[in-house]
């Protein structure tokens, strides 16, 4: 049953992959059938053909290879030894309409990515919630100043029974005035009403206004069991041999009580070699694991170790259809500006290849990590690839990749002449050996983590 399991999910990916890079060869299609250009070939993949069939003028096949990408063959795109074309040819066409055909590759994987996210958002998005135990009480907060405090739980706001965290949220910030009944101390407590913070603990109330606060939470947070859920591939936990469903015991020998002790020890850390206990299925022994932290320099600039938390309960939440057309578009934006930033730390050398490059290793790893977590966050994953793919093809100035081919024709329209073929062929064998050097390099280094993990195991 596990070699079927194995077998059904590596499936999975490779039809999500074929997909992804399938949408973007559909896109230099689509553009050029629209621009009249005949197209001869339609692949997914390179390498020996595997299977296909031909339609009209063009073939359309799969070849061995179409992990690593596809491609579109059309009438006329080698302009050796020529010095007319006809406009149904690609050289025929004048230097805008072949950048158009060039743009539209990378624009369908946006377009893609913005569509799937819309669907998800529509139907039903599946959310991490946690119960409404109370795992951390900020200094000087709202909740500080009535007495909250860790451990303690609530079972209704204003009168209205919570059962989950989301559910608290929602009850507290929706209103003008919060009244808790908590669970202290394993004792239930009475509810007061009020237009202040009212939390009793069975003896004496305490009450905190709030009115003018602009924090709706109060200043809690859930609390989270110190167990990890996922490992990022390549990360520092992935390097030290943490394993989804590790229970986090101490660090450093202090004791965890709770998820976000993990982080905080991180931070504090600065980067040094950091020392976790951990408890590992039903054993009663202790494993430790020796962690080193590296700086988050994309989004926090703060130190990580590449885990994430489990939550005990999770929630469907589902969003009004317009609303989903603007949250897709900022969850297209969002991704995009964090590769852009990841990218330009990567050339001005204030980020390692080592730390950011992720290659097709990488990328199989975490589609089986959202796989096993369900249909939802797997189809999600994907769709993240597709702005990826779509951003690689437009930022990285390559000439055998989008953003290369762009730059010379639009060098072209500036000239009014095109760059010679001499030049074009020279820059295409360069820059076809750079792309295979930077596949070897993070392939190579995506292999060299899974050496380490494997040899700390």
């Amino acid at each position: 049953m596990q070699y079927v399991d194995t077998i059904l999910l590596a499936l999975q990916i490779f039809i999500a992959v074929g997909v992804v890079i399938l949408v973007h060869e559909l896109g230099h299609f689509m553009m050029a059938r629209y621009m009249g250009v005949r197209v001869d070939k339609f692949s997914l993949g390179f390498g020996p053909r595997l299977f296909g069939f031909k339609r009209g003028d063009t073939d359309y096949m799969v070849c061995l290879f179409f992990f690593f990408g596809g491609f579109v063959k059309m009438a006329g795109e080698d302009p050796e030894n020529r010095e007319k074309f006809e406009k149904w040819e690609y050289f025929g066409q004048p230097w805008w309409s072949r950048a158009l055909i060039v743009f539209a590759g990378p624009f369908m994987n946006f377009v893609f990515a913005y569509v799937v996210f819309v669907l998800l958002m529509s139907i039903a998005i599946k959310v991490p919630d946690y119960t409404t135990k109370i795992g951390g009480v900020e200094k000087g907060s709202i909740a500080e100043k009535a007495g909250l405090k860790y451990n303690d739980q609530v079972l209704a706001v204003n009168g209205k029974e919570v059962t989950n965290w989301s559910g608290l949220y929602n009850e507290i910030s929706k209103e003008k005035s919060a009244s808790l009944k908590i669970i202290t101390d394993g004792k239930k407590t009475k509810e007061e009403t009020s237009s202040v913070l009212t939390v009793t603990d069975g003896k004496k109330s305490r009450e905190v206004k709030f009115e003018n606060s602009k924090d709706k939470t109060f200043g809690i947070s859930p609390f989270v069991l110190p167990v990890i859920d996922s490992v990022s591939p390549g990360s520092p936990a992935y390097a030290a041999g943490l394993n989804e469903g590790d229970e986090i015991v101490k660090i450093d020998g202090t004791p965890v009580k709770q998820f976000s002790d993990i982080g905080k020890a991180t931070i504090a850390s600065g980067g040094k070699e950091m020392l976790f206990e951990i408890k590992r299925g039903n054993t009663k022994e202790t494993i430790i694991r020796k962690v080193k932290p590296m700086k988050d320099a994309i989004v926090t600039n703060k130190y990580i170790i590449g885990i994430s938390s489990k939550a005990p309960l999770f929630t469907y939440e589902k969003i009004n259809f317009f609303k989903s057309l603007g949250l897709a578009g900022e969850q297209v934006y969002s991704i995009s500006k964090l590769q852009i930033v990841a990218i330009s730390k990567l050339v001005t050398g204030k980020m390692s290849a080592k730390e950011s490059l992720g290659g097709p290793v990488m990328i199989v790893q975490s589609a089986a990590n959202m796989a096993k977590k369900g249909m939802n966050d797997f189809i999600f994953f994907f769709a993240f690839i597709s702005v990826a793919l779509g951003l690689f093809n437009l930022i990285i100035a390559i000439p055998v990749v989008d953003c290369g081919v762009l730059i010379m024709f639009i060098i072209e329209g500036i000239r009014g002449k095109p760059i010679s073929y001499k030049v074009q062929n020279i820059l295409a064998q360069s820059g076809f050996f750079l792309l295979i050097a930077l596949a070897v390099v993070i392939t190579w280094n995506d292999i060299a983590k899974i050496i380490t993990r494997n040899l700390i195991k």
